[in-house]
């Protein structure tokens, strides 16, 4: 993917950024389970298994859809 975006812009460099899980629900208002093992840097597995962990604390809610499980933070964690 990053090869695909330096065609776009030349000047672009791959960059780590230290987000617990928690903090990407509340930039994205949703994520399907593939997005976060992509930007969490985790294999699918590892993936499913902190966000089961992070529903089972209340944190985030899954939804069901044709193409997959679309997660997003409960009602109760978004910031006022």
């Amino acid at each position: 993917i990053l090869n695909y975006i330096k065609k776009l812009d030349p000047q672009t460099s791959k960059k780590t950024i230290d987000l617990s899980s928690i903090q990407l629900f509340e930039a994205y208002a949703s994520l399907t389970t593939r997005e976060f093992a992509f930007i969490m840097g985790l294999d699918l597995e590892a993936a499913e298994l902190e966000l089961k962990e992070l529903e089972m604390e209340g944190k985030i809610q899954k939804l069901s859809s044709s193409k997959g499980s679309i997660w997003k933070a409960s009602s109760k964690n978004v910031a006022a």
